[in-house]
């Protein structure tokens, strides 16, 4: 009776998830976002419009990693198109303003509107394909978080990546508590869960290659193998950037799981020499 009994307890705490996804217009989202930007405007300082700015980013973030992944399907690569590129600008102005309300005890004001004009300047895909952040919506991983580790590179000439999905916010976090003010490149590691790999357009290679100071990357995790944040690690080392250069801003200091031992050229091997 108590083995029946346990049984049914731990089926009681399974819990399944999916990676899901919503096909949006990147137009009609942003001109979303706009009016979202505009609310908050209206709010009085304090913990409501600091909650506002942060599902802003958290937004703000979703239509980017939509237009990179349509941009990387286009080409074949991640390439940090115009598309992305404006549209990280507006996460990292958003990530700024949520910086600066989390100092100021939320009393700081909002970004205008318009902030959204070059976006929709710019080509953009009919559709892109839009995932969930599951660190903010499941597991309570707080943006501002990031924005606190960045401060760690204040003052250096630092070049932020992301690593897409829930790493398009967070390296927009990173840059504004780094005080990096252009916007921030975002990644998409493909293949197998335990084997990531990156593939980078021509032109990215070449401007990661001639950045100079440390170069910051993003994520949630390390998860089961940590083979997300390796495959960026391998792939800088491959552009000839040094591993004393990376700084990694993963959501919590321990090890990956049980896959991360796996290869010599895993996150645990990335970690000995950062």
């Amino acid at each position: 009776m108590r083995a029946a009994s346990a049984r049914r307890g731990h089926a009681a705490r399974v819990r399944f998830y999916a990676d899901r996804q919503r096909e949006v217009s990147p137009r009609a989202a942003a001109d979303a976002l706009g009016i979202r930007v505009a609310e908050a405007a209206t709010l009085p300082p304090g913990a409501a419009r600091h909650g506002a700015f942060a599902d802003l980013v958290v937004r703000a973030a979703e239509l980017a990693q939509g237009i990179a992944d349509a941009e990387r399907a286009a080409a074949g690569a991640d390439r940090f198109g115009p598309g992305e590129r404006a549209a990280m600008a507006v996460c990292g102005t958003l990530a700024r303003a949520l910086w600066r309300s989390w100092l100021s005890g939320g009393a700081a004001l909002p970004p205008e509107r318009r902030l959204l004009d070059n976006l929709q300047a710019v080509p953009l895909p009919e559709v892109v394909s839009l995932r969930r952040a599951e660190g903010f919506a499941l597991y309570a991983l707080y943006p501002e978080t990031y924005a606190a580790a960045g401060r760690c590179l204040a003052g250096h000439r630092a070049t932020v990546l992301g690593i897409r999905s829930i790493g398009t916010a967070l390296a927009a976090m990173v840059a504004a508590g780094a005080g990096v003010r252009g916007p921030a490149a975002t990644l998409r590691p493909v293949g197998h869960p335990f084997r990531r790999r990156v593939r980078l357009a021509p032109a990215l290679a070449v401007a990661l290659a001639r950045a100079h100071g440390p170069v910051a990357i993003a994520d949630e995790g390390p998860g089961l193998s940590g083979s997300s944040f390796a495959a960026v690690g391998r792939a800088l080392s491959d552009l000839g950037i040094a591993p004393a250069r990376l700084q990694l801003f993963p959501s919590h200091l321990g090890a990956p799981g049980v896959e991360g031992s796996a290869g010599d050229e895993g996150y645990a091997r990335l970690v000995r020499h950062h």
